[in-house]
């Protein structure tokens, strides 16, 4: 993510890219509402993850994490908060030459000495499979198994 800006919304401070305040503010704002409109499906949820596709355009990925426990609120404060670390993450991936998603936004809600919550905003890449599908057919995902791989090596070394 390059030339952020950061904004509040609600009670989230946001990194975030410029041309992607109204969809934030349009369909983000709208689930952490609770309000899931025309478009949005719910792909998963468990204690400590929710992960949302938004179908508009541009189509995007929302994953919020939370911090069910006081210890995990201050190992997230210490650390970077998980959707941080996990952009984090892309963009070192990005810049080792492996295709990974692209971070629109980061958002955080700190309490009293500890992470709340975070959210990670990535874009939805078209006509892609996922990893395994890479590693298992990359015929299908259109990559070459050994490049991805030789690639992810360089990444590790």
């Amino acid at each position: 993510m390059s030339a952020l800006e950061t904004t509040k919304l609600g009670s989230f401070v946001w990194r975030l890219e410029p041309g992607f305040r109204i969809p934030l503010e349009r369909d983000v704002a709208a689930l952490l509402a609770g309000r899931a409109e025309q478009g949005v499906a719910l792909l998963k949820r468990t204690r400590v993850r929710e992960v949302w596709r938004v179908e508009r355009s541009p189509g995007f990925f929302v994953k919020r994490y939370l911090s069910p426990t006081s210890a995990v609120g201050i190992r997230a404060r210490l650390r970077g908060s998980k959707a941080q670390r996990e952009a984090d993450t892309a963009a070192a991936l990005t810049a080792k030459g492996l295709a990974t998603v692209r971070p629109l936004a980061v958002g955080e809600r700190q309490g009293p000495g500890l992470a709340l919550e975070s959210i990670l905003v990535t874009q939805a890449i078209d006509h892609r499979g996922d990893l395994a599908t890479s590693l298992t057919d990359p015929v299908a995902a259109g990559v070459s198994r050994r490049r991805l791989l030789l690639r992810f090596g360089d990444y590790l070394a």
